[in-house]
């Protein structure tokens, strides 16, 4: 049987009787410094991607901290994605009574589709979500 696209394989077991309370752990090492690597623990999914979001937003702050508001398209967010030095996530599937574990691709894809349901409906005749 063929993985779903972002899927690595990688399983991580866990123990038969045991109920998790976290749904899903967000391996993180923004820079090549190992001492950078640290990982979240969330609820769900969607929980890591509004911390992924949260996470770029409060970068961008830092880089511009006379904006008042910041604004980004898609191809700003991406880049904060792709520049991290390791992403991953792992997910549990309790068929499996395991985790499973899905790459920075899968990531992305994910964070992308999140953020374009939390943006409000566009305008009458304009065209859509920036996807510079």
């Amino acid at each position: 049987m063929a993985e779903p696209d972002g899927v690595s394989g990688a399983v991580v077991a866990q123990p038969r009787g045991q109920k998790f309370e976290t749904m899903a752990i967000l391996l993180i090492q923004p820079s090549k410094h190992d001492s950078t690597r640290s990982y979240q623990n969330f609820r769900t999914p969607s929980e890591a991607w509004e911390y992924l979001l949260r996470s770029f937003e409060t970068r961008l702050r830092e880089l511009n901290p006379t904006a008042g508001s910041v604004s980004y398209g898609e191809t700003a967010l991406t880049q904060f994605l792709d520049d991290l030095k390791e992403l991953v996530i792992l997910v549990h599937d309790p068929e499996l009574h395991a985790y499973r574990s899905y790459d920075r691709k899968y990531i992305r894809q994910q964070v992308l589709d999140h953020l374009v349901t939390m943006l409000p409906p566009p305008a009458a005749g304009s065209g859509g979500p920036d996807k510079a």
